[in-house]
């Protein structure tokens, strides 16, 4: 495993491509980091998430609002 070099940050290891596989979600990787990066550093609380990912899926892509938020839930219960 590759890990990072800085010291100047904090890095969080996270299987994300291997859960997004094993859970069906090609392609959500990325919200599931970002559910990860939520639970550790508080950014958000937990019961805004589905508030603020409302807010912020464009209308288009509504119906993979629900996917986003199960990628989300995943790597903030990871």
């Amino acid at each position: 495993d590759r890990k990072v070099e800085r010291d100047d940050g904090e890095a969080y290891y996270i299987p994300a491509t291997q859960i997004a596989s094993e859970e069906n979600l090609p392609g959500l990787a990325n919200m599931i980091m970002i559910g990860h990066f939520i639970k550790k550093t508080g950014i958000i609380p937990y019961e805004n998430i589905r508030r603020t990912m409302e807010k912020v899926v464009p209308a288009k892509k509504m119906e993979l609002l629900d996917l986003n938020i199960k990628a989300v839930e995943l790597g903030y219960n990871y």
